[in-house]
């Protein structure tokens, strides 16, 4: 699974805003704590292990993020039996990006996470997330030329929660890609059930027509942890494309809602990031003109 770094500015706003007539000059230069922040997954394809460990920079720094290359990171499966075995905890380390060094194969039904010890001796921990059932994709269709229609059989008596990505393609290089998620609610256990992305097809922010030969759509069968980060994720990377200024940033809503799964454990307080275990499956497409 494709791991996209992203970047995360914390905001620690304290202000009194008196209801009057008269307006007051408010500084950018605010307080900054530093906080960690862990991204990475696990899926049922078999491939390197990617986390990236990072911490938090200032609003106004020059950087994007802060890389932490001294982290030892162990990845940790558990059976249907419950009998408990290291899978990994051999990494290679480029600018906070941890690589395991070999592909990782796992199995329908198995407990995944991982466990970060730093420097200083602090240990974080996810939660352990069953790997989920594959959902096959049974169809794609292109409609009314904007309209990608994902088909796919929901399972019956159980919850699920999707995560559906739409790539782009053109000439064999990525140049579009969008994201959406949902739960089963409103198709559970439907064999035949369906949701609508829209691939761009028209003109994009710069004005330029996204040219494309190829769609390729990914059904994530997730947990109900995941999701709900999946979710929060989205909303703060649109909240980060529509801002313009430092000072946008300043007035949005802080990423705090970017806890996920993972805590420190001793102290039992979230980190920022998330480890996701992932079922996914996979679909291409030609566009004919």
């Amino acid at each position: 699974m494709k791991h996209t770094s992203i970047k995360i500015v914390i905001v620690v706003m304290i202000a009194s805003f008196l209801m009057t007539n008269c307006t007051k000059e408010v500084s950018e230069d605010l307080p900054h704590e530093v906080q960690t922040v862990v991204l990475g997954a696990i899926s049922n394809q078999t491939e390197p292990i990617v986390i990236t460990i990072q911490e938090t920079v200032p609003l106004r720094s020059d950087t994007t993020f802060s890389a932490i290359n001294d982290a030892a990171v162990t990845v940790y499966e558990k059976d249907k039996l419950g009998n408990t075995q290291i899978l990994t905890n051999t990494f290679t380390v480029n600018n906070g990006r941890y690589t395991s060094a070999t592909s990782i194969a796992t199995a329908i039904g198995n407990r995944y996470w991982i466990e970060v010890v730093f420097s200083n001796g602090t240990t974080i921990k996810s939660e352990e997330e069953e790997l989920q059932p594959l959902v096959s994709i049974l169809d794609v269709n292109i409609e009314d030329e904007e309209v990608v229609k994902i088909r796919f059989s929901d399972p019956q008596n159980s919850t699920n929660f999707y995560k559906y990505t739409l790539n782009l393609w053109n000439e064999g290089a990525l140049v579009h890609t969008r994201s959406a998620e949902s739960n089963d609610v409103l198709f559970d256990g439907n064999a035949n059930a369906f949701v609508e992305l829209y691939r761009l097809n028209d003109d994009d922010d710069e004005g330029e027509v996204v040219v494309h030969d190829t769609v390729e759509v990914l059904l994530c069968n997730s947990n109900s942890s995941s999701y709900q980060f999946y979710l929060r994720q989205g909303a703060e990377e649109e909240i980060i494309q529509n801002e313009d200024s430092a000072i946008d940033q300043f007035f949005a809503t802080p990423p705090a809602n970017l806890f996920g799964n993972i805590k420190n454990v001793i102290t039992g307080k979230k980190v920022l990031g998330n480890f996701s275990v992932n079922a996914i499956s996979r679909l291409r497409k030609t566009v004919i003109d």
